[in-house]
C-alpha cells in the first residue's frame, strides 16, 4: 500500500525529471523528513538549530533499498503578522547512504504559514518550497545534482504555557507524504517525523532567542 502511494504521488516528478525506463531513483532530499524547530504561529521572530537522524525504507521505485542519514539544521522564524502570518526558513546539511552508496547535500527550505489563532490553539495552512544540491556516488545515477522541492499541508499548535508548545502537522511533498510532531519546552525541543512508505526521523533542537517573560520571573 505504501509503495503504491509513493508511485502515485511521484508520477509528476517522474514525468518531468526522470527516465521512464528501468528502476527509478530519487535524490536524497526526497527521502528526508524536515526538522521541526519552531511553531508556525510563534508571535516573535526567533532562530533555532537542530540535529536530525533519519532512516528506513527508501522511496525509489522498483528498487528495494534502505537509507540512513544524519543532518544539521539552522532555522529562522520570521513573524510577519504575530500568530497569523509567518515564514520559517531552514538551512539543512545532511550526509548518509542509500543502499550501499553515500551521498551528502545542502538544502534551503522556506515554509510560509497562514494561521488562525484560537486562544491557546493555532490552526495553520502550511507551504514548502526550496532546493538542494547533492554530491557523492549516489548522485552519479542522475544527470544533475540540483533539485527542487515543494509541498503543503495543515498544522496544529497547542500552547501549553508561555514556554512550552506541542506542534503537529501533516504534509504532502514532491514525493510522498509525512506527519511530524514536536514538543518544545523553551529553549529545548524534541521532534519526530514519519514519512511514507516506512521511514522515520528523530531530532533535537535548541531555540536561539529571548526566554519568555513568564519563565524569567
Amino acid at each position: 500500500m505504501g509503495r503504491r502511494a509513493v508511485t502515485v504521488t511521484g508520477t509528476l516528478a517522474v514525468v518531468l525529471c526522470l527516465s521512464s525506463c528501468g528502476p527509478i531513483y530519487f535524490p536524497a532530499i526526497y527521502h528526508l523528513e524536515r526538522p521541526l524547530l519552531l511553531p508556525p504561529d510563534q508571535p516573535t521572530s526567533m532562530g533555532a538549530v537542530g540535529i536530525t537522524a533519519s532512516g528506513g525504507q527508501d522511496v525509489n521505485i522498483d528498487v528495494d533499498m534502505r537509507f540512513a542519514s544524519l543532518g544539521a539544521a539552522a532555522g529562522y522564524h520570521l513573524s510577519i503578522v504575530p500568530r497569523s502570518l509567518s515564514l520559517r526558513g531552514t538551512a539543512l546539511a545532511y550526509t548518509g547512504r542509500i543502499g550501499r552508496e553515500f551521498v551528502t547535500g545542502i538544502a534551503m527550505l522556506g515554509e510560509p504559514a497562514l494561521t488562525i489563532p484560537l486562544g491557546s490553539l493555532g490552526l495553520s495552512i502550511l507551504g514548502e518550497v526550496g532546493g538542494a544540491a547533492e554530491f557523492g556516488p549516489y548522485t552519479q545515477r542522475f544527470r544533475r545534482t540540483t533539485w527542487g522541492v515543494a509541498g503543503g499541508g495543515i498544522g496544529l499548535t497547542v500552547h501549553l504555557s508561555p514556554r512550552s508548545h506541542l506542534v503537529l502537522d501533516g504534509r504532502l511533498y514532491t514525493i510522498g507524504a509525512a506527519v511530524r510532531a514536536a514538543y518544545i519546552d523553551f529553549p529545548w525541543s524534541v521532534y519526530l517525523g514519519l514519512k511514507a512508505p516506512l521511514a522515520g526521523s528523530l531530532g533535537f533542537g535548541y531555540l536561539l532567542g529571548e526566554e519568555p517573560r513568564a519563565r524569567r520571573r
